[in-house]
């Protein structure tokens, strides 16, 4: 275990005292009952832990087809389960953040996205699996920007399209694949 010390102001005595804190890498384990006494006995204000809410938290498809359709620039959806697609979403020239912390999957035998008239979307953290469309696999991405971290994509295919399993990206496109794993995806061209 490593340790380091935290700073703490005593607020009462403008004197700086020092607590060590003890944490792992795997799962950042404090000594939150000797922080809070330390904490209480100099009379230091606490603070709670700030964390990025989501502007939504979506767990079926009409949720999440609601949350992509209302949100306006900028705004961020948490996946909290697996979610099955009907049909592919639709994105024109909206910047979006789809995330999940429980790396959850979105699925279904259809294209999943379609983004186009400078769409920028980011997802992180999620399985993309059994993506099929007649043309494109996952995503189909027409001059916009599509950015895919920490995720993986499984078994997704293209009908008897031409384009990619994964992505297509066409007009001037970007896309930015990072940390992913592909895994039996594939055109069948």
């Amino acid at each position: 275990a490593d340790m380091a010390p935290l700073v703490l102001f005593n607020n009462t005595t403008s004197q700086l005292e020092e607590a060590e804190v003890s944490h792992t890498m795997l799962d950042t384990e404090f000594k939150l009952s000797e922080m809070e006494r330390r904490l209480d006995e100099c009379g230091c204000p606490t603070l709670a832990p700030t964390t990025t809410a989501a502007d939504y938290a979506v767990s079926t498809f009409s949720a999440l087809t609601s949350a992509v359709s209302s949100a306006s620039n900028g705004a961020t959806i948490e996946v909290t389960d697996d979610i099955e697609f009907t049909d592919d979403i639709y994105v024109n020239g909206k910047s979006l953040t789809i995330f999940s912390n429980g790396g959850h999957t979105l699925s279904g035998d259809t294209e999943l996205f379609t983004m186009y008239s400078g769409a920028d979307l980011t997802f992180t953290g999620l399985t993309f699996e059994d993506g099929c469309g007649t043309y494109n696999g996952v995503f189909s991405v027409s001059a916009s920007t599509l950015t895919v971290s920490d995720s993986n994509f499984v078994s997704n295919t293209v009908g008897s399209g031409w384009n990619g399993a994964a992505a297509s990206l066409v007009s001037g496109s970007t896309g930015v694949f990072t940390d992913v794993t592909f895994t039996s995806t594939a055109s069948k061209r």
